[in-house]
């Protein structure tokens, strides 16, 4: 088990489903024309959908409304500007934000009007903020 998938089981009231394949996860990141990264191919492998410290971390499971596929299509046509190797890990549902992460792991948060900011280096520092 690796470093993230063990600190993230370590964490309390952290809920989620059923992993999925990594042929699922190839498959997703050929539709979005995307490379998922190192930690969220992880988190995608062990638990496909993920509820920690307040985030509701999006996936690939059986419903649209936490479907990295549904969520980064609907967005991008939201938010033209935004880089298109960029997906959606969770949408705020607060004043549109929205929060993406790149293929290096860092995650970034948009909200109409204001652009774009990083605001953390990986997926297990934006959970564990």
């Amino acid at each position: 088990m690796s470093a993230v998938i063990e600190r993230i089981k370590n964490i309390p009231d952290v809920n989620y489903k059923t992993g999925v394949s990594l042929e699922v996860i190839d498959q997703a990141e050929t539709k979005l024309k995307v490379k998922f990264s190192k930690d969220y191919i992880e988190v995608l492998n062990n638990f496909g959908i993920l509820l920690v410290n307040g985030h509701e971390i999006i996936g690939l499971g059986s419903s649209a409304r936490l479907n990295v596929i549904d969520i980064t299509t609907e967005e991008r046509e939201l938010n033209l500007e935004i880089n298109p190797k960029w997906y959606v890990i969770e949408q705020a549902n607060i004043d549109r934000v929205v929060i993406w992460q790149n293929k290096q792991g860092e995650i970034f948060q948009t909200q109409p009007e204001y652009g774009f900011k990083k605001i953390a280096d990986s997926l297990l520092e934006y959970i564990q903020s």
